[in-house]
């Protein structure tokens, strides 16, 4: 849907951006760029985010396979499984952000948001060890 009305805002744009052309000077609303109001440094504060929370899982995990239930508790298990479904979906989160940002996609601030918000309930999923 947003892909039709912007064609159809440049459609009109066309027409109406010839009108202030200085003569001699080519004009076109078609060239002119929108700014992505995320950056490539926002996107890299999220990845490293998603990696400190990624490390903290991993560790668990580790921990949980070993048999150490007096540091991760006997329900590990199930703790694991929830963690690698939210896992599954910050990570997917992450590719789209990614994908908006570094293809200068009209606005990746949605999309960074969802991944922000993708990884605050994996962190949420992956419980704190030792670091308390």
């Amino acid at each position: 849907m947003r892909k039709i009305i912007l064609a159809v805002a440049l459609a009109l744009a066309i027409p109406l951006g010839a009108c202030g052309t200085i003569p001699g000077k080519i004009a076109s609303a078609v060239t002119v760029g929108f700014d992505n109001p995320v950056s490539i440094q926002e996107l890299a504060t999220v990845e490293a985010s998603y990696g400190a929370v990624l490390s903290a899982a991993v560790t668990y995990r580790r921990l949980c396979v070993a048999g150490q239930t007096n540091i991760v508790g006997t329900n590990c298990r199930a703790v694991v499984l929830k963690m690698q479904e939210a896992n599954r979906y910050a990570h997917a989160q992450i590719l789209v952000a990614r994908d908006f940002v570094k293809n200068k996609k009209v606005n990746a601030s949605v999309a960074l948001a969802t991944a922000r918000q993708a990884i605050a309930a994996f962190q949420a999923a992956t419980p704190s060890v030792g670091a308390q």
